[in-house]
């Protein structure tokens, strides 16, 4: 049980107890947006959320760094979407995954990548992948 709980490091897939809860609690609170406000044009944002949520930080294993401008994209989108009176559910990932996409090929170009298939990548874009393993090559600085 300790394990479920302890911040993993390694590359490669992880899963936490905590992320499981996180995501669980958006599921819920999604349908329960569904139930209460069917037409609200967002009900779906928190699962949409949360599933990036756990793609980040378990599946790709990008830092927070890749992920606040990925945020901030969403963030813009539904706010066009609602102001504008656009199909959000269209929209929003139309304007966001494109980016998400182009931030794991940034993170492996770069060599910060750590997600599913970093020892591929690490090879295919010329990183030591026992640097990325043990962290010795530090992710790029932004100005935040």
């Amino acid at each position: 049980m300790n394990a479920l709980f302890r911040l993993q490091h390694s590359p490669g897939f992880r899963l936490n107890l905590w992320d499981v809860l996180l995501v669980g609690g958006c599921f819920v609170m999604t349908v329960w947006l569904r139930e209460i406000a069917p037409d609200f044009p967002l009900w779906w944002l928190p699962a949409y959320g949360a599933t990036s949520f756990f793609m980040f930080c378990n599946v790709l294993r990008l830092s927070f760094r890749f992920e606040l401008p990925w945020l901030a994209t969403c963030l813009v989108s539904a706010g066009m979407c609602i102001t504008q009176g656009w199909d959000a559910a269209l929209w929003v990932p139309l304007a966001s995954e494109p980016f998400r996409f182009f931030m794991v090929w940034w993170a492996a170009r770069i060599g910060w990548y750590r997600g599913i298939c970093w020892h591929a990548l690490a090879h295919h874009y010329g990183h030591d992948p026992e640097l990325i393993r043990i962290g010795k090559r530090p992710p790029f600085r932004l100005p935040w």
